[in-house]
């Protein structure tokens, strides 16, 4: 894996504010994601991306509360558990990583980033599925702009699947041939 421009080997990183191992597979360099990231924050705010658009939610406490509970608080569960499946989506964030340890040692700087999306288990209990695909994190950030960061105004159904290096979802509601299909003319008698 290339990070600033400089090796460093596939071992775990460890993220300096929560203590979580961090998987290489699991976080998105600087990318053109970064880009579009620059042009929804405040530039004299320091939080990170999504904690700037928490801030900027327009939900009540209760549910901004329970929202950062499930985000920050549950374990985990990796997209290829959800390949070839479709799985409902109630809201996405895009986590900026801050600073972090690499297993070299050696300290990292701020700038990758990870697609968390809330759905529900099969009792009803949140659930929070994470990647690293920088192709995922494209996808969501136009969802998240029509949808809402955090908590989507309407869940969405997305179909996981994996190619031959990379995650993809496909929203189940898009069928983009019957968008693209000029409409049927009806034969005259």
């Amino acid at each position: 894996m290339t990070q600033n421009n400089r090796v460093v080997d596939s071992d775990p990183f460890v993220d300096n504010v929560t203590g979580e191992g961090v998987e290489p597979t699991d976080i998105i360099p600087r990318s053109a994601l970064e880009a579009r990231l620059q042009g929804l924050k405040n530039p004299e705010s320091t939080l990170p991306i999504h904690e700037q658009m928490l801030d900027a939610a327009n939900n009540p406490s209760n549910i901004l509360s329970a929202l950062t509970d499930a985000y920050y608080g549950l374990p985990p569960r990796k997209f290829e558990e959800f390949l070839n499946m479709e799985v409902q989506i109630l809201g996405a964030i895009i986590y900026q990583h801050g600073p972090f340890k690499g297993k070299d040692g050696l300290d990292h700087p701020e700038g990758y980033y990870q697609v968390k999306l809330l759905s529900l288990d099969e009792k009803g209990d949140p659930l929070i599925i994470v990647t690293g695909s920088q192709g995922v994190a494209m996808h969501m950030f136009h969802a998240m702009k029509a949808h809402g960061w955090w908590l989507f105004d309407e869940p969405q159904t997305y179909r996981f699947r994996k190619g031959e290096k990379a995650h993809f979802m496909e929203n189940v509601r898009h069928d983009l041939k019957k968008l693209l299909a000029p409409p049927k003319v009806e034969a005259k008698k």
